[in-house]
């Protein structure tokens, strides 16, 4: 049986969002349903258990995972700190 497709996420929406799916959200990242099930399985994504088989991933911890996984020239970046505004 095949799930019905997702319709696509408007981004102001998505802003007010904590939890998606793994659909959308290998829509928004450009990859596959089975790559983000598989990342998911294998521990290499944050994620929520809602039951047996409901995954969910909570928006804030991505985006963190994300900037740990930002790599600059082949070095994984520096942590940005929040506290710095960029303002002298």
């Amino acid at each position: 049986m095949t799930t019905p497709p997702t319709p696509p996420v408007d981004p102001e929406v998505l802003a007010e969002i904590t939890l998606i799916d793994a659909p959308t959200l290998a829509r928004l990242w450009g990859v596959t349903e089975d790559w983000i099930t598989d990342q998911t399985q294998k521990g290499g994504l944050p994620h929520v258990k809602l039951g047996l088989r409901t995954v969910r991933f909570y928006v804030p911890d991505l985006k963190e995972h994300l900037k740990r996984k930002t790599q600059v020239r082949g070095k994984r970046a520096e942590p940005a700190d929040e506290s710095d505004t960029g303002r002298p």
